[in-house]
């Protein structure tokens, strides 16, 4: 059986996921966003994500 501690996190994290379209929708609503700002923005976070993921391969920390 699962300790309360991993309960706990699993639903928070289930919840985190869960919120993320509707946090993501009422964002994409919003028309005043430039697109040089947005396309910064996903070239960020594609690049945190590729570090994330190398540094997890490579065990980096």
């Amino acid at each position: 059986m699962l300790e309360t501690n991993g309960l706990l996190q699993i639903l928070l994290l289930t919840l985190m996921a869960g919120l993320a379209m509707p946090i993501g929708a009422a964002i994409a609503s919003v028309e005043r966003i430039h697109p040089r700002w947005l396309e910064t923005e996903v070239r960020h976070s594609v690049i945190a994500f590729g570090g994330g993921v190398r540094g997890d391969v490579f065990g980096f920390q």
